[in-house]
């Protein structure tokens, strides 16, 4: 069985129009740079910590103070 010359010319048009539609995403501006996508995830993990780290000194000097009241009241 012959295949009609319209019916393979339509395929072919179709087929050439949807990969014509197809087209390569827009180059990233050179100007700027990236913005980083994760920053407030490393952000939100590493609160904590700072936290812990701005606080240690007092934690340190209460502890000392807590010793020394210790030693004084077993003398």
């Amino acid at each position: 069985m012959r295949v009609p010359g319209i019916i393979v010319h339509g395929i072919a048009l179709s087929t050439c129009l949807s990969l014509g539609a197809c087209s390569p995403p827009p180059a990233p501006q050179r100007d700027e740079p990236p913005v980083p996508q994760a920053s407030a995830a490393v952000q939100a993990l590493h609160a904590p910590l700072d936290r812990a780290r701005a606080v240690e000194g007092q934690v340190q000097a209460s502890r000392e103070a807590q010793d020394q009241q210790i030693a004084a009241d077993t003398q």
